[in-house]
């Protein structure tokens, strides 16, 4: 998936299993999804020359919302128009689309059961609308839906979105300020410890754990896997090395970055003990290999399978891409999608060991 970012797996649990969707929207899931997988099979980087499918599905969806208003159907296509307009993202730029859904959700279904699993794809970064419009929706929720599953995933979303974002854009990170920050966490603990079989408890445990795992200094959790070439890698045999772990897909990033490493960079460090290693999401490893030799990728690539793989869950990955810098002691020096800031850090790192 594109991005359906995000993407703990208790988040991304299958909807209400209780009622099926409409068969319209089953058949416009399938076109969908048949349409991205032929978007990212194409020979262009990055599908520069058609547009993305949340594009043209999106009308067809909205029409679907119109002729349904009102029912559980209707926010079954909304939360699938999320889940679409995810999967394309631009920088710095608001989705009218994911806006429409958004504001309808709040205006209109903010007391529906059904909304928890529109609710998973509507908080930034991994939907592109302004901050504020997310959190009057999980407002809305907590002061008017009863059902303990919508509100744990409120909770959930309203604190990740005042700890995660700034209004300034889905991939700008500032963090919030010290005090809202700090009791936005202090929400999340209280909500995995009270609410830990729900939906939103478990992913307020995902995310405190993944927060830990971010901090500098800590271990990087081993793993041992092989690589598309067939060689065995175990990450602890590769301490006294400068490792950067890179977590990427064909259908995994938000903006459909193939290689989120550019090859400039690499070649700087190729003769440093630096070691770039990549964890890709796709199912496929075939098309990977192919990606990997279109984009003269030489360094060593493992297929952990879907966004849900093995390693992404050591992990913690909640967004494609992520990147991983780890010292040469096997500790976490820094987490950031920033080519520019990871270098710095890879040269510091570098620079501490010659001395």
């Amino acid at each position: 998936m594109p991005i359906t970012l995000a993407l703990v797996a208790c988040l991304f649990a299958a909807p209400n299993a209780s009622r099926r969707p409409a068969p319209e929207l089953i058949t416009i899931d399938r076109d969908y999804d048949a349409a991205i997988a032929e978007y990212f099979n194409k020979d262009q980087p990055n599908g520069a020359d058609t547009p993305h499918p949340s594009v043209t599905f999106a009308p067809r969806i909205r029409k679907f919302v119109e002729a349904h208003r009102g029912t559980p159907d209707a926010v079954d296509a909304i939360r699938m128009l999320l889940r679409m307009t995810n999967q394309y993202q631009t920088q710095g730029r608001m989705n009218p689309d994911a806006q429409w859904a958004v504001q309808l959700l709040t205006d209109e279904y903010a007391a529906a059961p059904e909304i928890i699993d529109a609710l998973v794809y509507s908080s930034p970064p991994t939907v592109q609308v302004p901050r504020s419009m997310s959190i009057a929706l999980y407002e809305k929720v907590l002061s008017s839906n009863t059902d303990p599953e919508a509100r744990a995933m409120a909770q959930y979303c309203l604190a990740t979105t005042l700890i995660d974002v700034s209004a300034a854009g889905p991939r700008n990170l500032a963090p919030a300020a010290d005090r809202e920050r700090d009791l936005a966490l202090w929400a999340l603990q209280g909500l995995s410890s009270t609410s830990p079989a729900t939906r939103g408890g478990r992913a307020a445990a995902e995310y405190l754990a993944d927060r830990a795992l971010s901090n500098p200094g800590a271990l990087a959790p081993d793993f041992e896997a092989t690589d598309l070439t067939g060689q065995t890698i175990r990450l602890s045999q590769l301490r006294g090395r400068v490792v950067i772990l890179v977590f990427w897909g064909l259908a995994a990033s938000a903006d459909g970055t193939r290689i989120p490493v550019p090859a400039d960079l690499t070649a700087r460090f190729k003769e440093k003990p630096v070691t770039f290693l990549g964890i890709c999401a796709d199912e496929n490893p075939a098309k990977t290999r192919a990606t990997l030799e279109r984009e003269a990728v030489t360094w060593p690539n493992i297929a952990d399978g879907a966004t849900g793989g093995k390693i992404a869950a050591l992990y913690h990955i909640r967004r494609w891409s992520s990147i991983f810098v780890i010292d040469q002691e096997g500790k976490i020096a820094t987490r950031d999608p920033d080519p520019k800031k990871y270098e710095k850090t890879i040269d510091a790192l570098l620079n501490t060991q010659n001395r």
